[in-house]
């Protein structure tokens, strides 16, 4: 392929051929913004794919907590008044009682 350079003369613009300049190495510069190109789209498909997993991963832990949520409500749910108010309870705060304990889980863990 042959390059030009514009060049001016006496207020013309006059087209010539530029020689290559035998001491840039143009395959390796080109070899060497390829794999750098190569490299930035790695990095940028591996910083998807692990943003993608941790998405997934708080997903299911929602998931998770919340099916031990509605177990710990559903098993004090199933008490009668009396055991409830044995273990100091009222029917109507068990899902508060419940929030609480798992907030309190939360720190802890």
């Amino acid at each position: 392929m042959v390059k030009f350079r514009v060049a001016d003369v006496v207020g013309h613009a006059r087209v010539a051929p530029v020689e290559p300049d035998p001491w840039i190495d143009v395959q390796a510069h080109r070899a060497r913004a390829e794999a750098l190109r190569a490299n930035r789209l790695r990095d940028l498909v591996s910083g998807l794919d692990r943003a993608l997993w941790a998405g997934v991963g708080n997903i299911w832990r929602r998931i998770r907590a919340d099916q031990r949520r509605r177990l710990a409500i559903a098993q004090l749910s199933a008490l009668d008044d009396r055991m409830l108010r044995d273990i100091g309870l009222d029917r109507t705060k068990i899902a508060v009682a419940v929030d609480g304990l798992l907030a309190d889980q939360g720190k802890t863990a």
